[in-house]
């Protein structure tokens, strides 16, 4: 049938994808326009930080101004103002704050010399330029500092008062925080000027702090220290001002007062000279605007000097006048440009949005053209796309009947594949009831051997084995199909799972397992379809009893939620448990846990989860490894959760509880012999007979195997592959039999591992396995396996192929016994022997472990026979093995006793000597590794029948 896809014509594609193109077209070119209109502001600032160590003064308020002004021509920088209250720690801080915005330069006014060091020289070793302006630091890492010389402030100001004092008089100096460099300056360049004046002293020096109100409070304190002095010389303007209120409020004589700094601040600066506060003040430019300008120098990558001098002057009475009328100019002159700067601003916001007013017109009336011709475009394309249309729904129609043909042809697939199901499992169940009637009817008969029931218990037991799985896979494919139907009817589930708990009763007294039903209720009546319970709970019931250890307990509970309207199970077992990555996957189909107990299909708690689900119920699972498991069931209590279709008027009466019981319980069921005694004892002592390790993890197998096989070996049964793969190293057995899929460790594993031990090497291993294809078996012999035999086997195939193995292993014993026994030749032994063979071919030298250890073993006797403290535990030590797995392989390999081995060598050596060599007996004796001469003739004697005195006149008669 040709299906006819809904993908548009092609043509009737083109019109959605112009209109998304001119979308995208018109949204890039608006988007570059009104881009290019921010692009100025956009662009990337060059960032200065400031951090000002006050601006409590008007001096630091005039520095930030005239930086402010400064910055209005240099509209590519963006400044960030930090002000710390001169709390040098609080500097420190913020400097490190600043570092984070990425800064390019750092201009600094240091509240305190020394504190502020280290950071400002860890900012400049980091190739940040930094300015430092007016305050220094005590070091020289800086990029530039800008400020006038306060050495030559202070000798102004020294010069100034000795020429108003004419050369004589007492002065009062208020200074600045001790700590900081300018203080320092002044004072010295202050105290250098008065030098020159001897009759000038300075009487008095106090600490200001830079402060008005801190000078003016010592003063007040302290009202003799005016009365002590001439004139005033403060650090600052408003220092002296401090000291000029100090006088008035004192009602002192005016005392001639020199400040510094002229600031053409109100109040103070310049109009405390023009009103006569102050007599002079030494000019003290801030140095905002030159270190704005070298920051400005700096971005252009132009080299600046490591000084930048302000100028300074005396301003008195004769200049500050002058002074006041440029400042004021100067003043005016910067409000004029900041309102030019406003006007510009604003005329650039009018032209900016009448600029991208007039792209967005532009873009509007060509998206109009556009969308004019698409439109014409369209409507010439609806009418072919139209027709088309009609053909298409036409086709639409016919695949529909089509459609309708198909999924009633499916239905009578699914059905008769179901039929096919469903007949199939009849055809299984018919043989499988002509099995197991005629085994339970030969069980009845109490005069069969034991070993007969043992193997009528396998059938029946794995017959019923077989028909659970035909059942379980059954009732998926119905589940699949949707054939399981749900009847609920109102039961008493208190009887009926005291009916379920009895099934199990048998198992559990044999096995020691406390089982039980914990309910509150003595009955209780609910809707539910008694069939698919039963199914459910004989499933989890019998899965905690396979994963259940004798003397465990399972526990089946019912709780009745009233609130929740719920009904709520709970299957508990103290067993093995399961890993959390185990339990994400239980309920998987096929999913089998990686655990101890490896029998089993992996479709019992899928098909458990699949009932649950149509029982309307839930089905939770929570498992601690090696603690156990608790599988929860809910379900609904109102019968209104169920459908009309669903409830049923009567109790549906069930005909399979007891065949659900033998499907379910038989293959828990111990043997009536108690296993222990069945499986053989590993650590008793080995017989004659030769041991054979069977590495087996179902158990009905391991039985099976074991009463075969064990009248001609001794038997030893591993059911985990790691456990059996160490038994090997253990007991060192003569043939291993060993499963494929095995927990633990596989089969495939365990035999190359084996086969690459020197220790191992040399044992037979017949792989017994399920998987019958032609590579598995491929598989199996490039693991090095002796044989390889799928399951169904023939045990009489079985037990020829082991009879026929040990044959050709003895063969080998017997060649390798011979070659123990030559004529000794006195040359060291390196290389083994070439012709020993192997136990397949008996021709072909056997595997290089084998002869490694042979010849390893060999010549270490050899070079020890003259040893008389040589032992079977110095060749234990030298080749790194234990005394039971030497014995084991010596005997393996070579059919004789270690210490018989050893003798014989000596005897042989004797030999040589005796027929080769004229030594003396004694000397023979303690040559070949014996205590006394007496103790050697009694030896040889018994091995060779003759003293070695005759012996040697034997054979140098014969020569």
């Amino acid at each position: 049938m040709r299906i006819i896809s809904a993908k548009m014509h092609p043509k009737r594609s083109l019109f959605p994808k112009y209109i998304l193109t001119v979308i995208i077209l018109l949204w890039v070119v608006t988007g570059r326009l009104c881009g290019g209109c921010n692009s100025r502001t956009e662009q990337k600032k060059f960032i200065i930080g400031f951090s000002q160590s006050g601006e409590a003064d008007e001096w630091r308020k005039s520095m930030w101004e005239d930086m402010k002004r400064e910055l209005s021509f240099h509209p590519e920088m963006k400044i960030l103002y930090r002000e710390t209250n001169d709390n040098s720690e609080k500097q420190i801080s913020q400097v490190k704050e600043l570092l984070t915005h990425h800064i390019d330069v750092l201009i600094i006014s240091a509240s305190e010399a020394a504190p502020l060091t280290p950071i400002v020289e860890k900012v400049y070793d980091s190739g940040i330029p930094v300015i430092v302006i007016d305050r220094k630091i005590a070091s020289e890492k800086f990029t530039n500092h800008v400020g006038a010389d306060n050495l030559q402030i202070g000798e102004m100001a020294g010069d100034y008062l000795a020429r108003i004092l004419k050369g004589k008089g007492r002065i009062l100096e208020i200074t600045g925080k001790p700590t900081s460099s300018p203080a320092i300056e002044r004072s010295l360049g202050f105290a250098n000027s008065i030098k020159h004046f001897p009759h000038i002293k300075i009487s008095k020096t106090i600490n200001g702090e830079w402060l008005e109100s801190n000078a003016n409070r010592i003063l007040m304190q302290n009202p003799g220290i005016l009365d002590s002095v001439d004139a005033v010389f403060a650090h600052n303007d408003v220092m002296g001002l401090g000291a000029y209120q100090a006088l008035l409020e004192l009602k002192k004589k005016k005392l001639p007062i020199v400040g510094v700094d002229a600031l053409p601040a109100p109040a103070i600066g310049l109009k405390s000279i023009q009103t006569g506060k102050l007599v002079a003040s030494i000019l003290y430019p801030t140095g905002g605007k030159e270190a704005i300008r070298n920051a400005a120098l700096l971005e252009k990558h132009k080299m600046l000097p490591k000084q930048t001098t302000l100028q300074t002057m005396v301003v008195d009475s004769t200049n500050v006048l002058t002074m006041l009328m440029q400042t004021s100019k100067i003043a005016a002159q910067q409000q004029d440009i900041e309102r030019q700067a406003e006007m510009l601003t604003a005329q650039k916001k009018i032209y900016h949005s009448q600029q991208t007013f007039i792209y967005l017109l532009v873009s509007l009336l060509l998206l109009f053209l556009i969308v004019s011709l698409l439109l014409f475009y369209s409507r010439k394309l609806n009418r072919r796309i139209n027709q088309e249309l009609v053909l298409k729904n036409k086709d639409i129609s016919r695949q529909s009947e089509q459609l309708v043909v198909m999924s009633k042809k499916a239905e009578e697939a699914s059905e008769a594949k179901l039929n096919f199901f469903t007949k199939i499992s009849h055809e299984f169940r018919t043989p499988l009831t002509l099995i197991l009637s005629p085994t339970e009817d030969l069980l009845t008969n109490g005069k069969l051997p034991p070993e007969i029931k043992t193997g009528l218990n396998f059938i029946k037991k794995n017959a019923f084995r077989l028909l659970r799985l035909v059942n379980q896979l059954m009732d998926l494919r119905q589940v699949e199909f949707g054939k399981i139907r749900l009847h609920v009817s109102e039961q008493d589930v208190v009887a009926f799972c005291n009916e379920i708990i009895l099934s199990f009763s048998a198992i559990a007294q044999k096995r020691n397992i406390d089982c039980r039903f914990i309910t509150q209720h003595r009955s209780y009546l609910m809707w539910f379809d008694a069939d698919i319970l039963e199914k459910i709970l004989f499933n989890l019931l019998s899965n905690a009893f396979k994963f259940t250890l004798d003397g465990g307990s399972i526990l089946l509970e019912l709780t009745v939620d009233s609130m929740q309207q719920e009904l709520k199970f709970s299957v508990k077992d103290t067993g093995i448990g399961m890993t959390k990555q185990e339990q994400e996957k239980i309920f998987d189909l096929f999913f089998r846990a990686n655990n101890e107990v490896v029998n089993s299909s992996g479709v019992g708690l899928n098909l458990t989860k699949e009932l649950v689900e149509i029982h309307h119920g839930r089905i939770l699972l929570n498992s601690q490894k090696n603690v156990g498991s608790d599988f929860s069931l809910t379900f609904p209590l109102n019968k209104n959760a169920y459908t009309n279709e669903e409830r049923a008027d009567h109790i549906i009466l069930r005909d399979e509880l007891k065949n659900l019981e033998n499907i379910y319980t038989t293959e828990l069921m111990p043997d009536a012999k108690n296993e222990a005694n069945i499986l053989v004892d590993i650590n008793k002592n080995l017989t004659d007979k030769a041991t054979m390790l069977i590495i087996e993890d179902n158990k009905d197998l391991q039985k099976l195997l074991q009463s075969q096989l064990q009248s001609d070996f001794e038997v030893v049964v591993e059911g985990n592959g790691r456990d059996g793969f160490n038994k090997a190293f253990d007991i060192i057995p003569d043939l291993i039999l060993c499963d494929i899929m095995l927990p633990g460790m596989d089969g495939l594993l365990i035999c190359r591992q084996l086969k690459k031990d020197i220790r191992t090497t040399h044992i037979p291993i017949i792989l017994l396995t399920g998987k019958a294809s032609e590579v598995q078996h491929l598989d199996g012999l490039k693991s090095y396996a002796n044989a390889y035999i799928a399951k169904p086997f023939s045990m009489t195939v079985l037990k020829q192929t082991i009879e026929t193995m040990m044959y050709n292993y003895k063969r080998v014993k017997e060649h390798y016994t011979s070659i123990g026994n030559y004529s000794y030749v006195p040359q060291e032994i390196e290389n083994p022997p070439k012709n020993i063979g192997t136990p397949l071919t008996n021709k072909a030298p056997k595997k290089k472990s084998d002869r490694r250890f042979t010849s390893e073993f060999i010549s270490i006797v050899e070079h020890s026979l003259h040893d008389e403290a040589f032992s079977v535990e110095s060749i234990c030590q030298q080749m790194n093995i234990s005394k039971v797995q030497l014995y084991r392989k010596v005997k393996s390999l070579l059919n004789v006793n270690v210490n018989e081995y050893i003798v014989n060598a000596r005897i042989q050596k004797a030999k040589y000597y005796l027929e080769n060599e004229d030594l003396p007996i004694g000397d023979i004796a303690f040559k070949t590794g014996f205590t006394s001469a007496a103790y050697f003739s009694t030896v040889f004697k018994s091995k060779t029948g003759s003293t070695p005195k005759e012996y040697k006149r034997l054979s140098q008669g014969r020569g």
